[in-house]
C-alpha cells in the first residue's frame, strides 16, 4: 500500500497544503497556465480532503474540503451566455449555465468539474446541506448537453464527449495567453493569433471527458431504478 496506509504521512500532506487551499492559491494541476489557479486545483482539493477526511476522521479536514468546494463558486456560470444562433453551439442552443470556467489563462467552459461530483455529493450527506448536491446537478446539467447521438453530428462521432466550450475568443496557448504576461511556450495546437472560436468547441475527444459523462450517467440510472 505504501503511503496510502500511512495515517501520518497523509495528515502531514494534508497540514502542508491547507494554507494554500485557504488562501485560494493552490495551484499547478494542469500543466499549461503556469502560477495560476484554476478550477482543477479546487476539484483536487475537494477530493483530496474529503478522501484524507476519511483516513485521519479529523474535522479540519472536512473543513477544509467544504472551504474548497465554496471555492467552486468563482469558476461557475451562474447564467447563460447569449450566443449567436448561427454558431456550432448556438444552433445546438448550448445552455452555459452551470459550466466552469477552467482558469482566467484558460478560458473556456469544461466538464473537468464531473470529477468531484462523487465528492459533493458526499459532503451533502455528511453535512446536510444541499448546494454541494446542487453544484453537482447544476454541473451535470451543463456537461450532458452535447453528447453526439449519432456519427456526425457537429462533425463528431457518436458517444464522443469534448472538454472544451468556447463562449468567448480564445485561442491557443502561447496566442492570447501572452495578452496577460510573457509566455513564449508554444504547442503543435497553436492554431495563431487569428483563430477566432467564440461559439465553438473543441473538436477533440478525451476519454476521461466520455468516461465523467457515462459515470454521471449511470449514477443516475442507478437511482432512478
Amino acid at each position: 500500500m505504501g503511503h496510502w496506509g500511512d495515517k501520518e504521512f497523509i495528515a502531514r500532506g494534508l497540514d502542508h497544503h491547507r494554507g494554500d487551499v485557504e488562501s485560494g492559491q493552490l495551484f499547478g494541476a494542469p500543466e499549461d497556465v503556469g502560477e495560476c489557479v484554476t478550477s482543477e486545483d479546487i476539484y483536487i482539493a475537494v477530493n483530496a480532503y474529503l478522501d484524507g477526511y476519511h483516513v485521519t476522521g479529523r474535522p479540519e479536514d472536512l473543513r477544509t474540503a467544504l472551504l474548497a468546494a465554496r471555492w467552486l463558486y468563482i469558476w461557475r456560470k451562474s447564467f447563460n451566455h447569449l450566443i449567436d444562433p448561427r454558431t456550432l453551439v448556438g444552433v445546438y442552443q448550448l445552455k452555459s449555465r452551470g459550466g466552469d470556467l477552467a482558469s482566467f489563462k484558460n478560458n473556456h467552459l469544461h466538464v473537468y468539474g464531473l470529477d468531484a461530483e462523487e465528492s459533493l455529493f458526499e459532503l451533502t450527506r455528511l453535512t446536510g446541506d444541499g448546494r454541494w448536491r446542487e453544484l453537482a446537478e447544476d454541473h451535470w446539467k451543463f456537461a450532458a448537453q452535447l453528447t453526439p447521438l449519432v456519427d456526425g453530428q457537429f462533425n463528431a462521432y457518436e458517444g464522443m464527449v469534448t472538454e472544451q466550450f468556447y463562449f468567448i475568443d480564445w485561442s491557443a496557448l502561447g496566442n492570447s495567453v501572452r495578452l496577460l504576461e510573457p509566455d513564449e511556450r508554444r504547442s503543435s495546437y497553436d492554431v495563431g493569433p487569428h483563430y477566432r472560436n467564440h461559439g465553438n468547441l473543441a473538436g477533440f475527444s478525451h476519454a476521461w471527458c466520455t468516461a465523467f459523462v457515462l459515470r454521471g450517467a449511470l449514477r443516475r440510472m442507478s437511482q432512478n431504478t
